[in-house]
């Protein structure tokens, strides 16, 4: 599955994030938090890596559209739908 109009729009959102706050702290923040979140917290695969996590998803036979495969939550289209619609929040609040 190509997943790289979501990449491009994830790297709007972070350079954009950038842009408004002069400063890589937010965006590197931003893309630690997702990561840990995914993997950590709900168990998810990050970027093809598994490890520990508090939870323990279940896939009963549940397509990878939604949950990414191996590769993680950062395949799922959805996740594209969300950097398309932060973008503009960057600009709309100061």
């Amino acid at each position: 599955m190509n997943r790289f109009p979501e990449y491009i729009l994830a790297s709007m959102l972070f350079g954009l994030t950038y842009i408004r706050t002069k400063s890589l702290a937010l965006p590197i923040g931003m893309h630690f938090m997702a990561n840990w979140t995914q993997g950590s917290l709900l168990g998810f695969g990050v970027s093809g890596n598994h490890e520990e996590s508090l939870l323990t998803p279940e896939f009963l036979n549940t397509s990878d559209l939604f949950t990414g495969g191996m590769f993680g939550l950062k395949q799922v289209f959805w996740t594209g739908i969300f950097s398309y619609y932060d973008c503009p929040i960057l600009f709309i609040f100061p």
